[in-house]
């Protein structure tokens, strides 16, 4: 899991206007566009119900250049979509100037994540630069098959960041056991992991992220993440921090209608 995105940001002698919360009720319409196929298996395991699920979270991304900082939540809508047999889609929102997705597949058993994107945007109210970033994994498996607490595995991915040179980022993959987390009354059966990731090339940096998934369909269900880049600019560097947290509030998503 690729933790948080590399950003592009113009150097302006400015301050940012604030994001704003995304609301659920813009997630559903954004999902109504789809035409998503009803739920489905997938070697045998059954795959998170398709919608818009509600997160509860906090965090902030800030820049070192004239102290910028953009709040994330309360309100974290959660959208899981189709994404080819046996795979599913997840968007989160954490503000209106910022989303990410990842792509999960099952595959002979394993929680497969095959990468994703990354969407900023940073306000400057004379200009709004944005940032798109593409991870591409192979392989990357979040979850397999007979897994033991202290189990470890590097995860390596490829980044291309809009406005930068390609970006690449390695790290382990720690599996820290199974617990128990509450989600809107549920007591849900849930696999904790953790990613290190240490960022190169055209941006630098590491990160760090804690992940909770439904061990019956992979679907994550709470995040606890914290994320240093640091980017080249024509006044020295610009470091780029991010940290924040969210839970899901129901395992029932919204869909249009």
């Amino acid at each position: 899991m690729v933790v948080g995105g590399l950003v592009t940001v113009a150097v302006l002698g400015v301050r940012g206007r604030a994001p704003a919360p995304l609301s659920v009720e813009e997630a559903v319409e954004s999902y109504r566009t789809q035409v998503p196929p009803p739920p489905s298996m997938a070697d045998g395991v059954e795959l998170p119900a398709l919608g818009v699920y509600t997160a509860r979270g906090e965090g902030s991304e800030k820049l070192s250049f004239q102290a910028t900082e953009q709040r994330m939540g309360p309100t974290m809508p959660v959208t899981v979509s189709p994404a080819g047999e046996g795979c599913f889609q997840v968007r989160i929102d954490y503000n209106s100037n910022h989303w990410q997705t990842w792509n999960y597949c099952w595959r002979d058993g394993s929680l497969v994540d095959t990468g994703g994107q990354v969407f900023q945007r940073f306000d400057f109210v004379v200009i709004a630069p944005e940032s798109l970033s593409t991870s591409t994994c192979d392989p990357a498996v979040v979850l397999r098959p007979e897994m033991e607490p202290g189990d470890e595995w590097t995860q390596s991915c490829a980044i291309q960041a809009s406005g930068t040179g390609p970006s690449s980022t390695s790290g382990p993959h720690v599996y820290l056991g199974s617990e128990t987390i509450q989600v809107g009354g549920e007591e849900v059966p849930a696999r904790h992991v953790r990613d290190e990731r240490t960022y190169s090339g055209a941006q630098s940096g590491s990160g760090t992220v804690d992940l909770w998934l439904d061990a019956r369909t992979g679907l994550p269900i709470r995040s606890e993440w914290t994320l240093r880049i640091d980017s080249p600019s024509p006044l020295g560097t610009i470091t780029y921090t991010e940290s924040g947290s969210w839970t899901l509030e129901s395992l029932i998503p919204r869909t249009p209608g």
